[in-house]
């Protein structure tokens, strides 16, 4: 199955459809490692997060960097 996300890359949503497997494998290497490469046609970007909207969500999302687990930043 295809998951439709954005990818974080540089402050940027990067809208990007994943098979599932694919996107589990990022999501460990992110928690684990922080940031990954991912390729596409042509480019490649380094993601350092991702976002998967419910459906028919309506979320407005704000993206801090480097907060803790109390959301205070660095």
């Amino acid at each position: 199955m295809n998951i439709p996300c954005y990818l974080i890359s540089n402050g940027k949503f990067e809208k990007a459809v994943m098979p599932q497997k694919l996107l589990l494998d990022l999501l460990n290497i992110l928690q684990n490692k922080g940031k990954e490469t991912v390729h596409f046609p042509g480019r490649s970007i380094e993601v350092e997060g991702v976002y998967v909207p419910g459906k028919g969500s309506k979320t407005m999302l704000m993206c801090l960097g480097d907060a803790d687990e109390k959301g205070v930043e660095h």
